[in-house]
């Protein structure tokens, strides 16, 4: 539901009414000033053509200018679109930390009021983190995200897997075996080349 309140002046006779559109079963004249309607809709009522006027009558009945108002069903949730700063590479990995992830809500309705966001694995709710800006992530996190509109249309949860290594392996510990025709201490490994043939393995 939502109220139409109408305020006009008159400086001679004064207003004496208002005239509000009639649709979903509301409108008409009220006697007062300001003056207000309430209108009420249900699952079934469709939006009414074009702009609604309201008009406002003094006391020596004449009815000035009227001001409009229109009416619109939105039925549509957002979208929002997950990014990062930096970009992950070719492996999909993050290698240096934070990463900023922004999340981006588009809507064609009513507009966005807010995206709200979790790093728990839990999905977001009404209550949960209101997003204001990026979000910086330092270790692997699934960010769910999600957004609502000015009139309560809920996207479904969308998720962000963020994956973070920003650290090189450490350096390999080497093994030396089935040493033929060769001979390794302390990391250098002799071989004899008229031996005709010999091998080992490094691992």
């Amino acid at each position: 539901s939502f109220t139409v309140t109408a305020d006009a002046s008159d400086a001679d006779s004064g207003v004496a009414s208002h005239a509000f559109p009639s649709f979903w079963g509301e409108g008409g004249s009220v006697a007062s000033d300001p003056a207000a309607t309430a209108y009420t809709f249900g699952t079934s009522d469709t939006a009414p053509a074009g702009a609604q006027t309201v008009t406002a009558t003094n006391g020596a009945g004449l009815t000035g200018l009227g001001s409009s108002f229109t009416v619109v069903a939105d039925t549509v949730a957002p979208a929002t679109t997950p990014s990062t700063a930096p970009a992950a590479n070719g492996n999909g990995w993050h290698t240096s930390q934070p990463v900023n992830v922004t999340l981006s809500a588009n809507d064609g309705g009513s507009g966005v009021a807010a995206i709200r966001y979790t790093t728990d694995g839990s999905d977001p709710t009404a209550i949960s983190q209101l997003y204001a800006g990026a979000i910086a992530v330092t270790a692997t996190t699934t960010v769910k995200f999600r957004a609502w509109d000015a009139v309560g249309n809920v996207e479904s949860v969308g998720s962000l897997l963020v994956q973070v290594d920003a650290s090189a392996p450490a350096a390999p510990s080497l093994s030396f075996s089935g040493l033929t025709a060769a001979f390794e201490s302390g990391g250098t490994v002799w071989y004899r080349p008229a031996a005709g043939s010999g091998e080992f393995t490094v691992t």
